[in-house]
This record gives structure tokens, sequence and C-alpha cells, in this order.
């Protein structure tokens, strides 16, 4: 029994903390702040893109939309790190900036 109550938990706490996670061409620039929350941000947006760009079947209106929004996330986070002069240097000492390096190459 207790096995069931636990595992009940754990798959309703995955569903919670899943179903309010803001899409990643939703979220707020300006609450980045370190190099390294920029660099987790270019990750988030990143990993959708490819995931789009890796679809064997056309992409539909909205996927076709949708990466045109996250392109655009990109740009205004590069913008915005520029603005505070958040230098590359910075990001490099981040843990996910090697990820994130090829990753970019893939898209």
């Amino acid at each position: 029994m207790k096995v069931i109550l636990i595992s009940a938990a754990i798959a309703f706490s995955t569903v919670l903390l899943t179903c309010c996670t803001p899409k990643p061409e939703e979220m707020d620039v300006t609450d980045l702040i370190t190099p390294c929350d920029y660099v987790d941000a270019y990750e988030k947006i990143l990993d959708d893109l490819i995931l789009l760009e890796n679809k064997e079947e056309e992409l539909s209106e909205s996927e076709s939309n949708r990466s045109e929004l996250l392109q655009e996330k990109l740009r205004e986070i590069k913008e915005h790190a520029e603005d505070l002069d958040i230098s590359e240097k910075a990001a490099r000492k981040c843990p996910n900036f090697k990820s994130v390096r090829k990753k970019f190459k893939k898209v």
C-alpha cells in the first residue's frame, strides 16, 4: 500500500511540475541574472529548436511559428546579455557551456 501511495505522489508531483513550466519562448529575459542563467536559457531554447528541426515530416504552421518565436527569443537573450555586458568568457565557466556550444552547431 505504501508503495502505491509513494508512486502516486511521485506521479502527481511530476505532472504538477511539468504542467506549470513555462515554454522557453515565453521566458522573461529580465529574469536572467548570471552568465549561467543565460547559458541555461539558451540550452532550453536550443533543445526545443533541435526537436523541431529533427522532425522527419514537414513542420506544421504552428510548429513553424514556434520555431520562429524560439529563434527570436535567442536573439532577445543575446541582446539582453550584451546590454548587461555578460561576456562569453564569463559564460565559459558555466557547466552547460560546452553542451550549448555543440547544440548551436546543430541549429
